[in-house]
């Protein structure tokens, strides 16, 4: 509790732009996933499962193959700009989501809503490693982790509650989000103080930057722990959304509901405190836990849904839960920790 209680006074000290970061963080994650929770339910747009891959693909996809330019370019010509083109970018994807519904169109829609979302976690993981130290790296990453998942969460359940209870009026989740997007965009602009100088010297090329860090024996041996937990993280959270379209929330599902909300909110509590512990006792312990906690989480979770068995195994779920919460912001710290200042951004992005 000791812990806990000094992670909670440390809110009140946050620095002016770390909070403005957080808040737009969390603000275009939740309309993000508003918006994905109408596009994926299959009563918004009925396709075929090959459709389905075809529409989605696309934006892991190119997120995945841009998120390392954008981390670089943020390295050479600063933060902000990298994180108003994903405002840019995001805000335009939703619009066009919201004025079509053709297979033709939306792969190439989606492309571009990864893009502005690589833009986004670069831009965004950037200045909190610039606003944070070497002593509360994990705890400046925790809050970001937990901002997150709570932009996640609120998306989703918004965006879930929209289609199930007003499915003739759906749509409008992509103009709400577009317009979410656009009122934080401008209240980044305004408000946000760029939190990286850049350099005005010769420095290497974009790609060299990126074979820099890439060459790092620290991050070589974190890139493959990161894979798994990324895969885990995609099944939990289309296994999630499966989930919810099969509760009937107007009917008894009302308590598996609240026992998966307990479970999903033990993550994020876990990842602030995880994220102050590391600051105290280092990133492997946590990373070691998180990594564990997470293949049992997705085990039990599987398990107590399809066996009927989400009662009996709660307690455990939410304990796992818990133990979740430890890898992300230890891995996020730990990048942070052994990133030099003019590669952060690349670091990040890779």
């Amino acid at each position: 509790m000791g812990h806990l209680s000094e992670a909670i006074k440390d809110l009140k000290t946050l620095p002016r732009n770390l909070i403005i970061v957080y808040l737009a963080v969390f603000l275009m994650r939740s309309a993000f996933y508003l918006s994905l929770a109408v596009l994926e339910h299959p009563s918004y747009l009925e396709t075929t499962g090959l459709e389905k891959s075809l529409i989605y693909i696309p934006y892991p996809l190119f997120e995945l193959l841009t998120v390392s330019l954008f981390g670089a370019f943020s390295d050479k010509i600063g933060r902000k700009p990298i994180f108003m083109i994903s405002f840019i970018l995001s805000t335009i994807s939703l619009i066009l989501y919201g004025l079509t519904t053709s297979i033709y169109l939306l792969p190439f829609i989606s492309a571009l809503f990864g893009i502005g979302a690589a833009a986004q976690v670069t831009a965004s993981l950037s200045m909190v490693a610039d606003l944070s130290t070497d002593y509360d790296h994990g705890q400046a990453m925790g809050l970001y982790d937990a901002t997150t998942l709570m932009g996640l969460g609120i998306g989703f359940g918004g965006g879930f509650l929209m289609v199930t209870f007003l499915p003739q009026v759906a749509h409008y989740a992509f103009f709400t989000g577009s317009i979410i997007l656009f009122i934080t965009g401008l209240w980044v602009y305004k408000h946000l103080e760029e939190t990286y100088e850049v350099s005005e010297e010769e420095t290497p090329g974009i790609l060299e930057n990126i074979k820099t860090v890439l060459q790092d024996p620290d991050i070589r041996v974190l890139l493959p722990i990161w894979i798994p937990i990324i895969c885990l993280y995609g099944i939990v959270l289309t296994f999630a959304s499966t989930i919810a379209e099969n509760l009937d929330i107007t009917g008894g599902s009302l308590l598996e509901l609240l026992i998966l909300g307990l479970a999903f909110g033990a993550i994020f509590i876990g990842f602030p405190i995880h994220g102050k512990l590391s600051d105290l006792y280092g990133r492997k312990i946590f990373l070691i836990i998180g990594m564990f906690s997470f293949a049992g989480f997705v085990t039990t979770l599987i398990l107590a849904m399809e066996q009927n068995l989400l009662f009996v195994l709660a307690p455990l779920l939410i304990a796992l839960g818990f133990g979740c919460g430890a890898f992300p912001p230890a891995a996020l710290a730990l990048l942070a920790d052994i990133s030099e200042k003019e590669n952060t951004g690349t670091t990040m992005g890779s």
